[in-house]
């Protein structure tokens, strides 16, 4: 679609794993990056480390905390690290809304931004694979 995107090739490989521990859910991912640059001159890579947590507070409300960082992308993008704080409510199973702070730690990141965002899971995707 015109005026998404870069309009370049760019590759994201991603490990995850995630573990529960007392009550808490703990997500860690890293992430390799390979950005194409203008004209087809390749490519500039990063990594990019995230260290989340979340848990219910009561009910339906939840706490997320989220540490991450970017390496450094090339001269423009220096690398960064960053921190996000959020309260998340449970409106259906599959529905959720959250809203919090995003705040840079370091040199480089974004600094403070407010956020909000609307979650909707449209399949259980397991659920779904186990009837075939």
């Amino acid at each position: 679609m015109k005026g998404l995107g870069s309009g370049r090739v760019d590759h994201q490989f991603t490990f995850l794993a995630s573990k529960d521990i007392h009550n808490v859910h703990f997500d860690f991912n890293s992430s390799y990056f390979l950005i194409g640059r203008p004209a087809g001159s390749g490519f500039d890579s990063f990594w990019q480390i995230n260290l989340a947590f979340s848990r219910t507070i009561y009910g339906n409300l939840g706490f997320t905390g989220e540490f991450y960082g970017d390496t450094r992308l090339n001269a423009q993008n220096p690398a960064f690290a960053s921190n996000l704080w959020a309260l998340t409510y449970n409106i259906l199973p599959r529905l959720v809304v959250d809203g919090g702070i995003d705040v840079g730690i370091t040199h480089g990141a974004p600094q403070k931004r407010f956020f909000a965002g609307v979650t909707y899971s449209i399949t259980n995707i397991y659920k779904d694979l186990k009837k075939h």
